[in-house]
């Protein structure tokens, strides 16, 4: 394993994979720490983005989105590819979906939801010549009291 130290206080950090971590600084500004499980090959690379600064970042393992909130109220999903992109220099990225809201978060959780299964729709088969049951006619106040007699 390897250590990184920083004169920056970060206060948030999400593993993206087995190897990556993306922490979040104060300033508003991402950095994504590959290869982590060998020191010699630890690359660190410094993302600024237009956030003040960060509540907190989260990613669902197996998802390829990155989802951060900021203390302004606003909710930005980052794709990973691009943010792996940036190799040993300081990049700008911007979130491919934001989302705006009155309230302040105060934290962030995740559910991935497999999408909905496709439904099978069953053709009726008609076959020529045969007559279709015809449904039965409901009876009026009248015939009920016609066939009592």
């Amino acid at each position: 394993m390897s250590s990184v130290t920083s004169d920056t206080n970060f206060n948030c950090m999400e593993f993206v994979s087995e190897s990556e971590i993306v922490t979040a600084d104060v300033s508003g500004k991402l950095t994504f720490v590959k290869n982590v499980q060998e020191e010699a090959k630890t690359t660190i690379t410094l993302i600024n983005t237009k956030v003040s600064r960060f509540r907190d970042i989260k990613c669902h393992p197996g998802s390829n989105t990155l989802i951060t909130a900021s203390t302004e109220g606003k909710l930005g999903f980052y794709d990973l590819d691009v943010l792996r992109k940036f190799h040993l220099e300081i990049g700008n990225a911007k979130p491919f979906k934001s989302i705006k809201s009155k309230s302040r978060f105060l934290c962030l959780a995740i559910n991935h939801l497999k999408p909905p299964e496709p439904k099978l729709i069953k053709k009726k088969t008609k076959v020529i010549g045969k007559k279709s049951k015809q449904p039965k006619k409901k009876l009026t106040k009248d015939e009920k009291i016609l066939l009592k007699r």
